[in-house]
C-alpha cells in the first residue's frame, strides 16, 4: 500500500471540512451559473460533499479502485438527473468544491521547502485525478439518463438516441 506524501494535507482538509463546505455552499446559492440548485439541493449535495471531505484521504489514496469512483459518481448522476439539476450545473459544483479545496490549502499551508512543495504538487496531482474522474462518471451517467429518457418519454428508438448520445462510446461498445 502505497502512502501519500501529503497525508498531512489531506488530514487538514478532513478536520476543516466543515468551513470548507460552509463556504462552497455559500457560493453554490450565490452563484447564478448554479442557479438550479435549491436549498433541498444544496442540502443533499453538501451531504455527499461533506462524505467526500471528511474521507478524502479513502479516495485520494493510490489504492482507491476507479470502480468505487465509478460507482459513487453514476449514483450521484442519476440522483442529480432525477432532481433536474442540469448538467452543466453538477459539473460547475464540482469545479467549484475541488477549487475551494485547493485554495484552502494554499491558505492553509507554507511551502518553504522542496518537500512542502512536493507535498503540494503530490496532493494538487491526486485532487485533479480525482475530479476528472469522477466528473467523467458524472457526465457519462448523466448522459446516459438522458437518453433513456428520450427513448421512454418520446418514444425516440435506442438507434435515433445513439445517434444523438452516442451511448456506446460510453462504455466503449
Amino acid at each position: 500500500m502505497q502512502r501519500l506524501i501529503s497525508e498531512k494535507l489531506v488530514g487538514l482538509i478532513e478536520k476543516n471540512s466543515a468551513s470548507i463546505l460552509e463556504k462552497w455552499v455559500e457560493r453554490l446559492l450565490a452563484d447564478g451559473i448554479t442557479s438550479s440548485f435549491s436549498k433541498g439541493h444544496v442540502e443533499y449535495v453538501s451531504d455527499k460533499a461533506k462524505g467526500l471531505l471528511q474521507n478524502l484521504g479513502k479516495w485520494l489514496h493510490y489504492d482507491t479502485n476507479k470502480d468505487e469512483i465509478e460507482k459513487r459518481y453514476t449514483d450521484e448522476a442519476k440522483d442529480l438527473f432525477k432532481m433536474k439539476i442540469p448538467l452543466h450545473e453538477a459539473t460547475r459544483a464540482m469545479v467549484v468544491l475541488r477549487r475551494f479545496v485547493w485554495l484552502f490549502v494554499v491558505d492553509e499551508t507554507s511551502s518553504d521547502s522542496a518537500f512542502e512543495l512536493n507535498q503540494l504538487k503530490e496532493f494538487n496531482d491526486r485532487l485533479i485525478l480525482f475530479f476528472d474522474r469522477a466528473q467523467y462518471y458524472v457526465i457519462r451517467s448523466y448522459m446516459a439518463e438522458l437518453s433513456a429518457t428520450l427513448q421512454q418519454a418520446c418514444k425516440v428508438s435506442a438507434d435515433d438516441a445513439e445517434k444523438l448520445f452516442f451511448t456506446k462510446s460510453f462504455y466503449n461498445k
